[in-house]
């Protein structure tokens, strides 16, 4: 199994995600409000991610690790709502498993951060938005697999904009 690099929209939908759901990198501590407070921990909880999938990406082509450049640029169709619908949480549970392929690999992923991050959001939206969505017969959110893993800002929410449409 090849890793990939994963791209920052995909990681800045998981960082939003995790911001609307109220999920502190750390269990134990709330998440803390005000817009420089938020940012900062949003911006490290995604720089934890672009590292853990840097580290596996280097070793898998058994290079160095560049240094991960990341901050935090929130996905509005995400940031500014309160809630996650259920649509858009199908989208971040796809971006969430690409992560977690593209980081699985490097042996420190197991007992990292970002893998308890990743662990926190995946069981959130399961037991948030997600809880009555509909299965496919073979247990998988309906939907799933018209997502994109390496969602882009391009790639947008077409289940938002064909409601928006109607």
């Amino acid at each position: 199994m090849s890793t990939e690099v994963v791209r920052s929209d995909t990681i800045d939908l998981l960082v939003s995600a995790l911001m609307v759901l109220g999920l502190s990198p750390d269990p134990k501590k709330p998440l803390p409000t005000g817009e420089q407070c938020v940012t900062h921990i949003a911006d490290g909880v995604g720089r934890d991610l672009a590292e853990a999938n840097l580290d596996a990406v280097s070793l898998s082509e058994g290079s160095n690790p560049p240094e991960a450049a990341y901050r935090w640029r929130p996905v509005m169709e995400v940031a500014l709502r309160y809630t996650l619908s259920p649509a858009v949480a199908v989208q971040v549970e796809a971006a969430r498993r690409h992560v977690v392929r593209n980081c699985a690999a490097h042996p420190g992923w197991e007992h990292s951060q970002a893998r308890q991050i990743a662990a926190r959001l995946g069981e959130s939206l399961r037991r948030g938005p997600l809880q009555h969505w509909p299965r496919e017969t073979h247990g998988d959110f309906r939907g799933i697999a018209a997502c994109t893993p390496g969602w882009t800002r391009e790639d947008g929410f077409p289940t938002l904009q064909s409601r928006a449409d109607a």
